[in-house]
């Protein structure tokens, strides 16, 4: 039974962090589309995963060899959505870059 808790305490934490680096990438990307230029736009994702990193950067040393207490449960929370934020902007930067490179390969 107390295995069976901890996965259930793991599985929501990592639902959290996914859910939480999700809307970061959410929030960060339409109000980087609101303010870019038409012509600009294809800067908004490498521009998410830089202030993602960069965030997470920011928040490592409160989080590295600090007491646990709920602030640092919350920040390690924080540092790991900006992670995962900063993973899947890279992701799909790359997927579209790749999907560019193929269009210029085949010559459109």
């Amino acid at each position: 039974m107390d295995q069976l808790g901890t996965l259930i305490g793991v599985a929501i934490a990592y639902g959290l962090i996914f859910g939480l680096g999700e809307w970061f990438l959410r929030v960060l990307a339409d109000r980087l589309d609101a303010r870019l230029q038409a012509g600009w736009r294809w800067l908004t994702l490498p521009i998410v995963a830089i202030l993602s990193f960069a965030g997470f950067l920011v928040l490592r040393p409160f989080i590295l060899d600090q007491p646990r207490t709920p602030v640092w449960f919350a920040m390690a929370l924080i540092a790991a959505g900006l992670l995962v934020t900063g993973a899947t902007a890279l992701g799909y930067a790359g997927v579209a870059l790749g999907r560019w490179f193929v269009a210029v390969l085949r010559g459109r």
